[in-house]
């Protein structure tokens, strides 16, 4: 079984992000990628969408994230959510498969909790568009070598 992980925000920013509900419409109920790969389950962010501190890079097909909750204080913005990975089924159709921690009882969904300090800037598009990709073809240049004659195949150009 092939994993990749998708997501789709569209292709670029219409307004500006700076209520909840702003923020929320361009995440919640959307297929996001993460566009560092990162592993952490904590992730933080400055007003530029730079991450802060070292992160574990990973595989982008485990780093897809479904937000399942948003909420800004000020000009921090705090985002919980699910990692998310996608099976390739056939050519162009992708499913996306929640992600599971393995546990002695039950399985627990594995969150991610990403805080983003917007150090006065109530605006997050910036740093949601540098943290969060919007097509695979944006982040196809960033996958390694091996993943290039793939993602030239099967990720559709935005346009």
């Amino acid at each position: 079984m092939g994993w990749v992980l998708a997501f789709g925000l569209g292709c670029g920013v219409a307004s500006a992000q700076s209520t909840e509900a702003e923020i929320s419409a361009r995440l919640m109920g959307k297929p996001l990628q993460l566009r560092g790969f990162w592993m952490d389950d904590k992730l933080q962010f400055d007003a530029k969408g730079s991450p802060v501190g070292a992160n574990t890079e990973g595989t982008f097909t485990e780093s897809a994230f479904d937000a399942k909750n948003v909420s800004l204080n000020g000009d921090h913005l705090h985002i919980e959510g699910q990692r998310v990975g996608l099976k390739f089924e056939k050519v162009g159709t992708v499913k996306r498969l929640p992600i599971f921690q393995k546990g002695i009882f039950r399985k627990s969904p594995e969150m991610i909790v990403i805080e983003i300090d917007g150090q006065g800037d109530r605006d997050f598009s910036k740093e949601l568009d540098a943290i969060f990709a919007g097509s695979l073809a944006e982040v196809a240049p960033s996958l390694r070598p091996y993943w290039q004659p793939y993602a030239r195949r099967h990720f559709p150009e935005c346009g």
